[in-house]
């Protein structure tokens, strides 16, 4: 589930920081059958298509930061991650790998999970899509917001995975949150986890270091 309104208030907010923020829609495993394939190959379009439209947009294409909380941040991660799929209607010439992840609450580990295996209709491996599976050097600079109490995503999962991404020489920085659930319905724990995305992205040079609240 989901649409793009849910990410209409972070995007007001680092449109305030000077940044251009977009939400885009992808294609949803309850509506028309779809499975997280086609989920996937939607968030690479995204990221292309972004790439491709700088110039109108007036961005930096060598500076696009993939950001999404729960399913959105493990689609954005395979985006970075996977080699596919896309769409064959997308031009090649144009990176789908996001220079920099902000990511909170992400499903890291999808090889394991039941529901996960459910919604791909047989149609490939829950591993294949798993971002645990696909560890590597080289990786673009990535920072996990998350709580020791969620109750969908195990903390220890995601602690391990930078854990990896680190022993791999990917920048990679985790913001624990302790006793804070999937959904961080703890109002200040809301707060402070934006303001340590807004650190990450001072650190990067895509907010200017007088920016923020």
């Amino acid at each position: 589930m989901g649409e793009p309104a849910w990410g209409y208030d972070i995007s007001h907010r680092y449109a305030g920081l000077g940044m251009v923020a977009i939400s885009f829609q992808y294609r949803l495993s309850s509506v028309g059958g779809y499975s997280p394939i086609d989920a996937v190959s939607d968030a690479r379009s995204a990221i292309r298509w972004t790439r491709q439209h700088a110039s109108i947009l007036g961005i930096d294409p060598d500076r696009v930061v993939g950001s999404g909380l729960s399913a959105g941040a493990h689609l954005a991660l395979c985006a970075a991650m996977l080699a596919g799929p896309d769409d064959p209607g997308d031009d090649p010439a144009f990176s789908p790998v996001p220079n920099a992840l902000a990511l909170q609450c992400a499903p890291v580990n999808s090889a394991s999970d039941r529901q996960f295996a459910e919604l791909l209709q047989g149609r490939d491996r829950p591993e294949d899509y798993s971002p645990a599976q696909h560890i590597r050097s080289g990786l673009p600079p990535m920072c996990f917001v998350h709580g020791t109490a969620d109750e969908i995503v195990p903390f220890d999962s995601v602690k391990e995975f930078v854990t990896r991404m680190k022993e791999a020489g990917n920048p990679c920085e985790l913001y624990t949150f302790e006793g804070t659930d999937h959904f961080f319905t703890n109002k200040s724990d809301q707060v402070e986890a934006l303001e340590k995305i807004d650190g990450f992205l001072r650190g990067l040079g895509y907010v200017e270091k007088g920016n923020g609240t």
